[in-house]
């Protein structure tokens, strides 16, 4: 369900997580190509991806049991590089390595492509409504209009699960 006459191709989508559903659902169905940001150990070697999948999604976020986490982070820590190419995904730190999402990203809106954010604050697992998120897609919208004097248009979008609808 579109609310908005059009989108913005240089904008920056900012969309709920939705457990792991949302970014799939999302690269799925969404009516444009985005580019999204995501966890960068999900960037990076086998170890790193299946510790991230294994420790924080499944057990910290969704709290599945050993097992459980063990035969989820398994195949997908092996399929993930694949499906993260295909998505373009820009790895997101904590640290100063920020600065390189901004500039990938500023690269990206720069070829007409938008980004999109899953910015929850999911350290308590995930929730149906945001309640609290982190700020790093408004540094970068910051960052970008002082880089390039242009200020992006955001737009929120909800994952509802129950409804399986995008709004």
């Amino acid at each position: 369900i579109n609310k908005n006459d059009e989108l913005a191709r240089r904008a920056i989508v900012v969309s709920n997580h939705s457990a792991v559903s949302g970014p799939v659902i999302m690269m799925l169905f969404f009516p444009m190509k985005f580019i999204p940001w995501g966890a960068h150990p999900m960037t990076e070697r086998y170890r790193n991806r299946f510790h991230y999948l294994y420790t924080v999604t499944y057990r910290m976020k969704m709290g599945y049991g050993r097992c459980k986490a063990f035969i989820f982070a398994l195949p997908l820590a092996t399929l993930s590089p694949l499906v993260y190419r295909w998505a373009s995904l820009i790895p997101t730190y904590q640290d100063m390595r920020l600065l390189k999402t901004f500039k990938m990203s500023a690269k990206r809106l720069e070829q007409d492509c938008p980004i999109m954010v899953f910015p929850e604050d999911s350290s308590h697992g995930y929730h149906d409504y945001l309640d609290r998120f982190d700020a790093g897609f408004v540094l970068f919208s910051k960052y970008y209009y002082r880089k390039h004097g242009e200020d992006l248009p955001v737009y929120a979008v909800y994952y509802d699960r129950a409804k399986n609808t995008i709004i």
